[in-house]
Formats: structure tokens, C-alpha cells, sequence
């Protein structure tokens, strides 16, 4: 198991295959993306939090305002909730797949995301 796993080309979902994800566990997960070209990809977030999110891990954002531009809206593939931007997704997942897991947002204001390894 790793202790941080930096998520390849943002998080995209055409380099994060199920495969990846199960083959590369991490304690931490981090997605540097600020929403160009709609990474990082909410089927790789819904995928990793399906996959993992019963375990305890952190998903780190390098950037809290990510909008999708892709129409129609993400459906979550467990209940269809639509979702439109990483704040959104993030409400959705939780519902969808409760546990341990959480999320960590860096904000505009710091310089950079801050990812504790205790």
C-alpha cells in the first residue's frame, strides 16, 4: 500500500482505469487539476470512492472550484444524482457511499494542498 498517490494527467478517467485503481492502493489521493478539460473526470472520483471509500483515505484537491463543462451534467452511476462541480460530486459521493473516507480542498487563498501523513 502506498502513503500518497499522485493521480496520473489529473485524474482522468482515460488513465485511471479500474485496473489502476486496484492495483495502486493509497492512503491518499492527490488530483492536481483545476477543472480544464473537466479533470480531474467525476467516473474516476466516483470509481476511486466506490473502489476504496470504505477504507480510510483522503482525497486531496489542488484546486476546490472545479466546474465540468460536459452536457449533460455527471449522473453518479449508483442513485443518477446529477452533479456539475467538485463541491457537488463531493455531497453526492457522500450520500451515495458513506465510510471513513474524506475530502481535502485546497482554498484559493493557500498556495498549495496540504496532505498530512500521520
Amino acid at each position: 500500500m502506498l502513503d500518497v498517490l499522485k493521480m496520473p494527467h489529473h485524474g482522468s478517467i482515460r488513465n485511471c482505469s479500474e485496473k489502476f485503481l486496484q492495483t495502486f492502493v493509497a492512503k491518499h489521493y492527490v488530483f492536481s487539476a483545476n477543472g480544464k478539460f473537466d479533470n480531474p473526470d467525476a467516473p474516476t472520483l466516483e470509481a476511486l470512492v466506490k473502489m476504496h471509500g470504505k477504507r480510510e483515505i483522503t482525497l486531496h484537491f489542488t484546486n476546490e472550484d472545479v466546474t465540468w463543462g460536459a452536457e449533460p451534467p455527471y449522473e453518479l452511476a449508483k442513485d443518477r444524482t446529477k452533479v456539475k462541480n467538485l463541491g457537488a460530486m463531493l455531497k453526492a459521493l457522500r450520500k451515495a457511499y458513506p465510510g471513513p473516507w474524506q475530502a481535502n480542498l485546497r482554498k484559493k487563498e493557500d498556495k498549495s494542498v496540504f496532505v498530512r501523513l500521520a
